[in-house]
This record gives C-alpha cells, sequence and structure tokens, in this order.
C-alpha cells in the first residue's frame, strides 16, 4: 500500500515538473562550473533550479553510478550531510532515501525522498524524486516539490537535464537561501565531476 502511494506522489511530481526540462524562457543562467550550466527560474509562483551538462559516460552508467554511491557523493560533496540510509526498497527498483542535513541556525533536517525510475523508449533514463507524504515517512517542514533527472545518450557519452524544486514552511532570510541553493549547487557539480572521472 505504501509502495502505491509513493508511486503516486512520484507521478504527480513529475507532472508538476516535468515541462521544466525542455522549457527555456523565464530561465536565467547563474553559473557555469565544471561545464555545468546552473539556471533558476524564479517568479511569484514558480522556483525552480536547472542544471544541464554532459559525461562522458552512457545513460545507464550514470544512473547506476548515482544510485550505487548516494550515500558517499553525499557525505562528498554536502557540507551539511549527517547522514544517508536506503530505508526501504521495492521490486520495480525504487527506493525510500532517509537523508538527514544540519544547516546552521535551522538545525537538524530529516527528508525521506523516494526514487522513481520511469520507464522509457530508448535508452535515456528519467528519474523523478520526491519527498513521501506518508506516516511512515513524515515530510516534515522543508522538501521536494519535484526533482527531475533526465540523462540521454549523446556523443558517445550522454547529455543531463535536473529539475529542482526544493520548498520549505520555514521563512528564511535571503543569505539563508543562498547558501542552501550553493549547496544544491556544488552537490550535482561533484556528483558530474565524479561521474565523468568514474572508471
Amino acid at each position: 500500500m505504501a509502495h502505491e502511494a509513493l508511486v503516486a506522489q512520484s507521478e504527480a511530481a513529475y507532472g508538476r515538473g516535468s515541462k521544466y526540462l525542455t522549457q527555456t524562457d523565464g530561465f536565467n543562467v547563474v553559473s557555469e562550473d565544471h561545464e555545468v550550466t546552473f539556471s533558476v527560474l524564479l517568479n511569484d509562483t514558480e522556483h525552480v533550479a536547472k542544471f544541464t551538462g554532459a559525461v562522458n559516460k552512457t545513460p545507464e552508467f550514470t544512473m547506476k553510478f548515482i544510485a550505487g554511491n548516494m550515500a558517499a557523493l553525499r557525505a562528498a560533496h554536502m557540507t551539511f550531510n549527517k547522514g544517508t540510509e536506503y530505508v526501504a526498497s521495492f521490486p520495480d527498483n525504487s527506493h525510500v532515501v532517509k537523508e538527514v542535513n544540519e544547516y546552521p541556525d535551522l538545525g537538524e533536517i530529516t527528508f525521506y525522498k523516494y526514487f522513481h525510475r520511469l520507464p522509457t523508449n530508448d535508452d535515456s533514463v528519467t528519474l523523478v524524486g520526491t519527498v513521501a507524504d506518508l506516516p511512515e515517512y513524515p515530510k516534515g517542514h522543508s522538501w521536494l516539490n519535484f526533482l527531475i533527472v533526465r540523462v540521454e545518450a549523446h556523443e558517445g557519452g550522454s547529455k543531463f537535464t535536473i529539475v529542482n524544486a526544493p520548498e520549505t514552511t520555514l521563512q528564511l532570510p535571503e543569505d539563508k537561501k543562498r547558501a542552501i541553493a550553493a549547496e544544491i549547487k556544488k552537490f550535482f557539480v561533484g556528483v558530474v565531476t565524479d561521474i565523468r572521472n568514474a572508471a
């Protein structure tokens, strides 16, 4: 029963966020770091970060590397990381991952993120992440509206697009928002660099 609810939440998250994979209007480039372009869409109703770039690995290798090394990647590239644990796995190879972060002035925050790979008709890979909202996996005051990772074959390797929309009920000053955004960017750039360097 929990699995069905998680899949429904994941599909709803994909429905909210998939349009941003191809949308360019409204996105402003903030930086380019290690050939990863970071852009944001900010208005009264939309707060979306997008990361695009390329790696020298296949889509399948890329996704398996991320899934198999999630704890190590968070430990290496998330300053605020306090722990990562797979707490549930399902027959469709989807997972609930418990992530614990400790932010300055905010304290410890626990996320139960559900990662669900969508079927595709080609060799591309699409992964949807959302924060679970179930009694056994409480949502809390900070969550992901959606996180979508699409990796497509490109010139012997892959190109990727990541759209990410974190949300919170906490009232954060602008400097804290910028610090968390910088942390998210650092994490994705670090992951991409590790994929490029992987054997």
